[in-house]
């Protein structure tokens, strides 16, 4: 869903440019991806961001590569790299985003399925679709895409069997493979995890992926109060060059730059804040539509949480809730 898509967008859009890099060549990489994100144009940050990676492969450039997955839709590779990154619990950059990280992954889960497959056929591997996912038993769950999925055994480059599973977004199945028998599949309920200590070190799939209004409508409150945020920051940082333009025409001998710089500064600074205050409402007022469309739909909650922290750019906070 395209409204889904935006969320996930929109919750990456003030990221600021990512810290240094050992590499120089990766950190010009990873400096123009942020500044391609910032334009829009997230295909072109992906094909840097994957650049990067392969001259100097980090967490933090791990975890872009996830987001910007997410803001192009492409939910399991998002899944997997964000995955990957937060697994990485001893870096510093994945501990000081937890929260925003987390928060990004509640959007990607509501768009994924998730496969388990488990067995004791020796000597046979599983393929989904082009991804080959190693010899059974498979110890975790795997992301695909909801829909219709063949489940490939193969021996060597010889398919056994082709086995059909159909999944709905958020259903986790498993498909069981047992030695010289055709595989069965039955429906897999995930049982709901143990609080773990912070941070987590694995990411579960969702145990009631059915309810994802909640969680949509408290990201995107958190994400506008960031944007609202930020655009009384731009504000704040327009007026000051405002100030500065009338002084350079006061006393041109006392200013840095001219007049003109900081008249195109100030306009800039204006034209930030007016999409960071039109953007925020939109998000804050879409979340108060989603929690109300959940609470007609859902007669009670059983639990619920809320957590806040920093935003990716460093700039207000991000929320999420889960339910």
């Amino acid at each position: 869903m395209k409204s889904l898509a935006l969320v996930v967008a929109l919750a990456t859009f003030f990221v600021a440019l990512p810290a240094l890099a050992d590499d120089p060549r990766a950190r010009a990489l990873l400096n123009r991806g942020a500044s391609l994100r910032e334009r829009g144009r997230e295909q072109d940050a992906l094909d840097a961001f994957l650049h990067a990676n392969a001259i100097e492969s980090t967490p933090r450039t791990i975890a872009q590569i996830g987001l910007t997955h997410g803001a192009l839709g492409h939910w399991v590779e998002a899944y997997v790299h964000l995955r990957q990154a937060m697994a990485a619990t001893d870096d510093p950059w994945i501990r000081s985003r937890w929260s925003a990280l987390e928060a990004a992954m509640i959007d990607v889960r509501a768009h994924v399925a998730f496969l388990h497959v488990s067995g004791e056929r020796e000597g046979v591997h599983v393929v989904i679709g082009t991804r080959d996912l190693g010899a059974i038993p498979i110890a975790d769950p795997v992301a695909v895409d909801p829909g219709t999925v063949d489940v490939e055994i193969r021996r060597d480059d010889t398919v056994l069997y082709t086995q059909r599973v159909m999944l709905q977004v958020g259903e986790t199945s498993e498909v069981v493979i047992r030695p010289e028998e055709e595989p069965s599949t039955r429906p897999r309920t995930p049982t709901q995890p143990q609080p773990p200590a912070e941070p987590r070190t694995a990411i579960d799939p969702p145990a009631r992926a059915g309810r994802p209004w909640p969680a949509i409508g408290w990201t995107s409150i958190g994400v506008g109060s960031a944007a609202i945020i930020t655009g009384i920051v731009f504000h704040i940082m327009r007026e000051h060059e405002a100030g500065l333009a009338n002084d350079c025409r006061l006393t041109p001998a006392m200013c840095m730059g001219t007049a003109e710089e900081h008249i195109d500064a100030a306009n800039t600074d204006r034209t930030v804040a007016i999409v960071s205050y039109a953007v925020g409402g939109a998000l804050v007022a879409g979340g108060i539509l989603a929690l109300v469309f959940a609470g007609n739909r859902t007669a009670s909650v059983t639990s619920s949480a809320l957590g806040c922290g920093p935003s990716l750019n460093g700039l207000g906070a991000f929320c999420a809730g889960t339910f």
